[in-house]
């Protein structure tokens, strides 16, 4: 005789006669019996740990494209810009769109960058002028009161970055 299999049915009579107290008619499943993990067995150490990795590399990840998001300056109409320079001076911002004009000399020079909205001129030290026609993205600082080349310029984007 099977000591466990008698030890199950007499589990199992009990269980139902308790049923039966109850007002059930149904048998109850006997209870499984829980295996402790041997001690060489490794396996749950290292699944947490790599859990924990993951969770890591996840928090890491997200963090980056937090600060990647917030770092980038923000591009704004030359319309928008113009309407409303008070919001944007001394700030930095990007303009995007093609070169109207454009006239210096040695890598210091002005141009002027027309996105479909407006133009704005954009002073470039150390970074080059692009020839009229090219297509430009540029992020620099918005200043008012501009004098370069004998000519004085209301508002100005004074180049910060080089241009992508």
């Amino acid at each position: 005789m099977n000591v466990s299999g008698g030890l199950r049915e007499t589990l199992a009579t009990k269980a139902a006669g308790f049923s039966d107290l109850m007002g059930t008619a149904e048998a109850v499943p006997p209870p499984k019996l829980l295996l402790k993990p041997v001690l060489g067995d490794r396996r749950p150490w290292r699944h947490s740990v790599f859990i924990l990795r993951n969770r890591i590399l996840q928090a890491s990840l997200l963090a980056a494209a937090i600060l990647w998001l917030t770092g980038c300056p923000p591009r704004a109409s030359i319309a928008e810009i113009n309407r409303d320079r008070g919001r944007y001076l001394g700030k930095e911002l990007t303009i995007a769109g093609r070169v109207s004009d454009s006239f210096g000399a040695l890598s210091t020079g002005v141009f002027q960058v027309d996105d479909g909205t407006g133009t704005m001129w954009v002073y470039s030290q150390n970074y080059g002028v692009p020839s009229n026609g090219a297509k430009v993205s540029v992020t620099g600082k918005l200043e008012q009161g501009f004098n370069f080349g004998g000519r004085t310029f209301a508002a100005i984007l004074r180049e910060t970055q080089a241009r992508h």
